[in-house]
C-alpha cells in the first residue's frame, strides 16, 4: 500500500510484545508495508517512518510509574514524531494494571492519547469506557476494528490426550483452565468461592495465573499460602513460572473450559486466546467480553459474582466440548491482524496528510540503526 511519493509505507510498532506483536507486522507486511518493531527505536531520529503504531503506554516507560521527566520524554518524542508521521494508538486497557488513581499515569496516557492522530479500538464498548475515563481520546479520529486472535501460537503436534497425559490428568476429567495475570486479591476470591461450588464431579483446575497485586510483601505471602492450600485442597494442576509457546498450547490443548476471573477490566487476552484454541469461554457479562462473546454460547456471568459464575462452569462442563471447539475456532479465525492492518491503513489513506498535519511523509529508505525490520 502506499500513500506518498508512490512508495511503500513505512510503520513502526515501538513495542517488544511477543504475543501479538509479530503477528501484526507481518499483516502489515502483507499490505506492503516495511515494518519495524521494538519500543527503543521509537527514540531514534535517524529512521524515518510514516505510521508509528503505538500499544501500552507504560511500555513507553519500561513498565513502571513515569517520572516527569519520563512524561516529558514521551511527550516531546511522541510531539517530533507528530510532525513527519501519522501516530495511531490502540487502546488495551483504561489504565496499567494495578495503577487505578495514578495520576503520573494518567497524565502519561494523556500524552500518548493527546498526540495521536488516529485510536483503534477492539470493541465499541471500549470506545465508550475509554471516551469516560480518558476524555481525550474523545473526538479523536477512530478505528473499530474489532478483536484478533493469536493463530501462530496453534499447533497442530500436541493434542488433547498427550497433553493431558503430560500432565498426568486422567482422560475422563472436565478440566477448566485459568491462566494470565490476576491483578487483584477480589479475581482469586471470585475463582475460589466460584470453583468450590461447581457441582461437576468430574471437574478438573489447571491453574498457572500469577497473582501480580502490589499489597505489601508480608500480605502478598499470606495470601500466596492461602492460595496454594486451597489449590492443593481441589488436588489441582498447578504451573509455575515463565509459560512457553509450545507450553501454553498444550495448556489449552487439555482444556475444556477457559475461565476469566476479571473484575473491572476492559479486555483480556484470555478471551481471544481461548476462541482462537476453541475451549469453552467463561466471561464476565459485561463490556467487550458481551460484544465479543455474544450469541456464541460461551456461557458468561454477572461481574463478581461467584454465585453466577459456579453456574456458568456448570454449564460449560456439561456443554459438547468438540462441538464448541469447532465453534469457537470457526469465530476466531475471522479475527486477524490482517483485517486489522487493512482498517488501520485504510484509516490512514482516508484522512490524508494535509488534513491532519503531518508535515510531510519522509522519501528516505529506511536505513539506520532500527531493528526488528519485517
Amino acid at each position: 500500500m502506499t500513500l506518498n511519493a508512490g512508495r511503500p509505507l513505512r510503520v513502526l510498532i515501538p513495542s517488544d510484545d511477543h504475543s501479538f506483536v509479530p503477528d501484526q507486522a507481518a499483516a502489515y507486511a502483507g499490505h506492503g508495508c516495511q515494518v519495524v518493531v521494538g519500543r527503543r527505536n521509537l527514540f531514534l531520529s535517524n529512521v524515518p517512518f510514516d505510521i508509528v503504531h503505538l500499544h501500552w503506554p507504560e511500555e513507553l516507560v519500561d513498565w513502571r510509574e513515569p517520572t516527569a521527566a519520563d512524561i516529558a520524554r514521551v511527550g516531546a518524542t511522541l510531539k517530533r514524531w507528530r510532525r513527519t508521521a501519522i501516530l495511531i494508538v490502540t487502546v488495551h486497557n483504561l489504565h496499567p494494571h494495578g495503577a487505578v488513581g495514578s495520576e503520573p499515569y494518567r497524565a502519561l496516557y494523556d500524552v500518548c492519547y493527546g498526540q495521536a492522530h488516529i485510536i483503534s479500538y477492539f470493541a465499541s464498548a471500549a470506545m465508550v469506557l475509554a471516551e469516560r475515563v480518558n476524555p481525550v481520546v474523545a473526538g479523536k479520529a477512530s478505528v473499530m476494528h474489532g478483536p484478533f486472535g493469536y493463530h501462530s501460537l496453534r499447533r497442530s503436534d500436541v493434542s488433547r490426550e498427550s497433553a493431558r497425559r503430560a500432565m498426568g490428568i486422567v482422560a475422563s476429567k472436565r478440566v477448566v483452565l485459568v491462566f494470565g495475570s490476576l491483578r487483584f486479591w477480589a479475581e482469586i476470591a471470585l475463582l475460589m468461592r466460584a470453583y468450590s461450588r461447581v457441582m461437576n464431579p468430574c471437574k478438573h483446575l489447571i491453574y498457572a495465573g500469577r497473582y501480580t497485586e502490589a499489597c505489601g510483601r508480608l500480605r502478598y505471602r499470606w495470601r500466596m499460602m492461602r492460595l496454594r492450600a486451597w489449590l492443593a485442597s481441589r488436588s489441582a494442576t498447578v504451573l509455575n513460572g515463565y509459560v512457553s509457546d509450545t507450553d501454553m498450547h498444550a495448556m489449552l490443548a487439555a482444556s475444556d473450559v477457559v475461565v476469566v476471573p476479571r473484575i473491572g477490566a476492559l479486555s483480556s487476552g484470555i478471551a481471544l486466546m481461548a476462541m482462537t484454541f476453541g475451549p469453552v469461554v467463561v466471561a464476565p457479562d459485561e463490556g467487550v467480553f458481551r460484544e465479543f462473546l455474544q450469541g456464541t454460547e460461551n456461557p458468561l456471568y454477572v461481574p463478581g459474582d461467584p454465585y453466577t459464575l459456579a453456574s456458568a462452569l456448570d454449564e460449560a462442563l456439561a456443554m459438547d466440548h468438540e462441538a464448541m471447539a469447532v465453534r469457537n475456532r470457526s469465530i476466531g479465525a475471522a479475527w486477524t491482524w490482517e483485517r486489522i492492518a487493512g482498517q488501520c491503513l485504510a484509516a490512514v489513506e482516508s484522512m490524508g496528510v494535509e488534513s491532519i498535519g503531518v508535515e510531510s511523509l519522509g522519501t528516505e529508505s529506511l536505513e539506520g540503526e532500527a531493528s526488528c525490520v519485517y
